[in-house]
């Protein structure tokens, strides 16, 4: 049970540790995201200015020029974009994952509990059932035995009863017997 508390307790530690990780690159990509904003916003600031600029030359190179250089610097904005996102979403994604797994291993812990829970409480139930069927057992055997004894004490009254029966019986005729002989005698 100590071992089980002290492994509750490291795992609480542990998923601590990860959900504060977690929460510390969540405010990190807040704070690159802030800054990639402000760098974007700066560098549109930038090419908003350049294009004005570059509009003249636009216009005096007969556009070419100016037309591939804002076509590749929208390239390279975009790829900067996507990239940004893709690695904002990858962490999203991890983070995700990590809590999912982390809830997963708790209810497995929850699971456990409450399995042993369960198990403790049958076995609790059949130690009970267990001393009533002993404790019956015992009851039975004593009512057994006392039954027996009485039985005895019947049989032998009865014994007692029937040899007294015979005597008095016996004893009866023998008094018929000595009447008949005394009235034989008499006459």
């Amino acid at each position: 049970r100590e071992q089980e508390k002290a492994d509750n307790i490291a795992f609480n530690l542990e998923k601590e540790r990860v959900r504060l990780e977690i929460l510390k690159q969540r405010d990190n990509v807040g704070m690159e995201m802030a800054k990639f904003k402000a760098k974007q916003r700066e560098t549109q600031k930038k090419q908003k200015f350049k294009a004005t600029v570059d509009e003249g030359e636009f216009k005096r190179a007969r556009d070419r020029e100016g037309k591939k250089l804002l076509k590749e610097a929208e390239d390279r904005r975009r790829r900067y974009s996507i990239m940004t996102r893709k690695d904002v979403r990858q962490n999203n994604v991890e983070g995700e994952e990590r809590l999912r797994q982390i809830r997963a291993a708790e209810d497995q812990a929850l699971i456990e509990e409450r399995r042993e829970g369960i198990m403790a409480a049958a076995a609790y139930k059949k130690k009970l059932a267990e001393d009533r069927r002993k404790s019956f057992a015992g009851r039975n055997q004593a009512w057994s035995e006392q039954k027996n004894l009485l039985e005895e004490q019947r049989t032998e009254q009865l014994e007692i009863d029937h040899e007294s029966f015979e005597l008095t019986a016996a004893g009866n005729r023998d008094a018929d017997a000595y009447k008949r002989k005394c009235a034989e005698d008499r006459r």
